[in-house]
């Protein structure tokens, strides 16, 4: 049985989610000179939900002030498991454009419940 905390995460993917994109880039490489990605890219539509963080969780080291956290279903739009989220994964579809900066996997005992990602502009 999911945790209180993740059960309401999932209710809030339910009554307040909506379609986002996620591009996935694979065997992707990233060139620090010019802040991209390169590689294939492949699109996965879910239900996702965006918060903002507290001002406490905001530390300027790992999360810094404008990242935003996105709460991603399991389960894609056309009823298949969502890929997992990657480093620079794109995300359009809520605000402006977002990519993945990390991601935490929650589970309910083996199976993936929900991603957290933390995302940014």
């Amino acid at each position: 049985m999911l945790n209180t905390i993740a059960t309401a995460m999932l209710y809030i993917l339910e009554d307040k989610g909506q379609n986002v994109t996620l591009e996935y880039t694979s065997g992707a490489t990233y060139d620090a000179s010019t802040g991209t990605y390169s590689g294939t890219s492949s699109n996965s539509t879910v239900i996702g939900y965006m918060a903002d963080y507290n001002l406490s969780e905001i530390d300027n080291g790992s999360i810094l002030f404008g990242d935003r956290k996105l709460l991603l279903a399991s389960i894609d739009t056309s009823g298949d498991p969502t890929p997992a989220p990657v480093v620079g994964t794109k995300v359009t579809g809520v605000d402006k454009e977002v990519k993945v900066v990390s991601y935490r996997t929650i589970y309910e005992g083996s199976a993936v419940a929900l991603y957290i990602c933390q995302v940014r502009q």
